[in-house]
């Protein structure tokens, strides 16, 4: 004789309420201590999404350690797939790595930098289409400890500068971004004018 209906364990899928991302793979040039934390905030706000980190082998294997990045190379041609690439770590790398994205990526991708650095816009200048450059800076400042000072909650109630452009605009790219960063726990402000 039965008691009653049998019960099943309910197994979890992933946090409830996890938003579905705007981004499925996120490659990350870089992983300094805000680097590591868009890692961070990112596998907390959007586990489902890949996110690929760049930088030398001992610093990804404490990125791995640490959950900022699911994969990771020092060869920034693991990111040829992202629909996302945030250049951040050191300013001196960052200029030869946006000089070798039009040949490492071959499809459309969103380009961003977590920090402004000169010439980034000269870059981009000569940049294929299918690269849309954001420009922005998030108004954070740094510890100076390195990848293991990153923090899920770094970006958390700091404002972050979005500067639109037509190109932005006319591929609906700003909501996608401006999710991104709310992701992170930052407020996107973007900029009244649009910009070329």
């Amino acid at each position: 004789m039965m008691a009653g209906p049998i019960r099943l364990p309910l197994v979890a899928t992933g946090p409830r309420g996890a938003a579905r991302p705007a981004f499925a793979r996120i490659a990350i040039l870089g992983l300094d201590e805000v680097g590591g934390s868009v890692g961070l905030a990112i596998r907390q706000a959007w586990p489902s999404a890949l996110v690929i980190g760049v930088d030398r082998s001992d610093v990804l294997e404490l990125a791995v350690r640490m959950h900022a990045v699911d994969v990771g190379a020092d060869d920034p041609f693991i990111a040829a797939d992202a629909e996302l690439i945030v250049l951040a770590g050191d300013p001196s790398e960052q200029a030869p790595w946006m000089a070798a994205l039009p040949d490492i990526v071959p499809g459309p991708s969103l380009v961003t930098g977590v920090q402004a650095f000169p010439g980034r816009a000269a870059l981009s200048a000569a940049w294929p289409a299918r690269l849309l450059l954001v420009e922005g800076q998030a108004c954070v400042s740094c510890s100076g400890g390195g990848l293991a000072a990153g923090r899920a909650d770094f970006f958390v109630g700091h404002r972050w500068d979005v500067t639109p452009s037509p190109a932005l605009a006319a591929r609906g790219a700003i909501e996608p971004f401006c999710a991104f960063v709310r992701a992170l726990g930052a407020d996107p402000v973007v900029g009244t004018g649009i910009t070329s």
